[in-house]
């Protein structure tokens, strides 16, 4: 592994060299290399519990125990048939929890798949979409507006680049970043040139160079101190625990009190003693905790049908308390795909047809097809939309995706199908500045270099 250093007080050439990478990226077969050294950058999840395990986890009830109690004394006192219905009792209420349990951890398995992140970096030369789980130390990446960094790294390029970082630091508001090198004993709160794993940019755009990934990570770290601290009860287990205490204590007291009262009026003492025990089980409600399970089976399959997933049984009480839920959309709840449906210009609304990120689609005014070639005012709108743009259409087998923001996608793939080629339109008129997009100005300005020696402007 790559010893710690201290990248932020070093020049980016210097991290550059120690990493053996350079702007190109890294090449195929070096990053196959590093894969093998350094595994996959991912947080490591709590150790999954066996199928075995799983099944053992539903007995760890306080009713259950007291429930095992029960069985125990009527086997003292001989009543086979009563410790045989408890037992049952405790198997079916420990096979709907664990069945449930068990298909909520593959459908979750199921469901990391789908939404695995992407990065976008660049390799041999070339910028690519892969999964975050693929970076290694001394791949460069392109971070963007919207972008959750996927790996510590070392800022190369910054262009007004703001990133939230709150999560990690605990400081409110966004901080602007910079490439040039710090003071060694900077606190990590004020790395300036690093990005975070898992901060989010906010505004501008830059390059990094990885430092760190998985959990050599400053989220890796908060990750492993809190893997280590432990699971917590949910609000239903510790009242389930409160309520266990409170029947036993009730049980023994007014068993206690039977024995007592049958041995003061003559009844020997081990009639007294079965009696006792008797009336300590018959005092335990045995059908409870399988009641209490099947309200929280019919609550996850209530759930279900929602297309909603629970892991644990308990957790549905704990969910049913919440009254507001915060969770990511794009990629999630979505595709993650944009499509322009229509453009309003010049007072008319003319509507652009097609699916996803194919270039292929009529631009319609009033059901009329409408050629953009015949329409000066509509090229140029169209131009401004491809090249105040930082997104590119990429085709790999037959298929069409984006490289970059969904939104800059859907305008590339609008302006491709009024015929606006973005890589042609780009080398004939270079972009030679640009202020990238920020929440406080609401638009992206990019200037361009023409053949006649003019420069022109597009504002997005």
């Amino acid at each position: 592994m790559i010893e710690i250093r201290n990248w932020h007080s070093m020049p980016t050439e210097e991290v550059m060299k120690i990493l053996e990478t350079s702007p190109q990226g890294l090449t195929k077969e070096e990053v196959s290399r590093r894969q093998q050294i350094y595994g996959p950058n991912k947080i490591e999840e709590v150790k999954k519990l066996s199928t075995l395990r799983l099944f053992l986890r539903q007995f760890q009830n306080a009713l259950n125990y007291i429930l095992f109690i029960a069985i125990i004394i009527s086997l003292i006192g001989a009543h086979i048939i009563d410790a045989m219905v408890i037992l049952i009792i405790i198997f079916i209420n420990t096979s709907l929890g664990f069945v449930q349990e068990y298909r909520s951890e593959k459908a979750l398995e199921a469901l990391k798949q789908l939404s695995a992140p992407k990065a976008s970096v660049i390799r041999d030369g070339k910028e690519r979409k892969i999964n975050t789980e693929e970076l290694v130390p001394g791949d460069i990446v392109i971070l963007t507006t919207g972008d959750i960094v996927p790996a510590d790294m070392r800022l190369l390029t910054a262009v007004r680049l703001r990133a939230e970082q709150a999560m990690l630091t605990g400081e409110p508001g966004s901080e602007e970043k910079h490439t040039e090198p710090l003071p060694e004993d900077t606190p990590l709160v004020d790395r300036r040139n690093i990005a975070y794993s898992g901060t989010t940019i906010t505004g501008g755009r830059g390059t990094g160079i990885v430092v760190a990934i998985g959990m050599d990570t400053e989220m890796g770290k908060i990750a492993r101190e809190i893997s280590e601290a432990g699971e917590e009860k949910t609000p239903l287990q510790k009242r389930i625990s409160r309520l266990a205490i409170q029947l036993s204590i009730l049980a023994a007291i007014l068993s206690s009190g039977l024995g007592l009262l049958a041995f003061l009026k003559g009844i020997p003492t081990y009639d007294s003693l079965m009696f006792a025990l008797a009336a300590a089980v018959s005092s335990i409600p045995e059908g409870l905790i399988l009641v209490i399970t099947l309200a929280l089976v019919v609550g996850i399959r209530t759930m279900a049908k929602r297309n909603a997933i629970i892991r644990k049984l308990q957790a549905v009480e704990t969910l049913g308390s919440a009254t507001v839920i915060c969770t990511d959309k794009t990629g999630t709840l979505t595709k993650n795909e944009m499509t322009a449906r229509a453009l309003y210009l010049n007072g008319e609304l003319i509507e652009i047809t097609g699916e996803g990120y194919t270039p292929i689609g009529d631009f319609r005014k009033d059901g009329a097809i409408v050629n953009p070639k015949e329409h000066s005012h509509l090229q140029l709108f169209l131009r401004a939309m491809a090249l105040c743009n930082d997104a590119h259409i990429v085709q790999e087998d037959g298929r069409y995706s984006i490289f970059g923001d969904p939104t800059e996608g859907a305008l590339v793939v609008a302006a491709a199908k009024g015929g606006i080629d973005k890589e042609k339109e780009e080398k004939e008129t270079p972009r030679v500045a640009e202020v990238p997009f920020e929440p406080e100005r609401a638009c992206m300005t990019t200037v361009h270099q023409f053949a006649d020696g003019k420069r022109h402007i597009y504002v997005k």
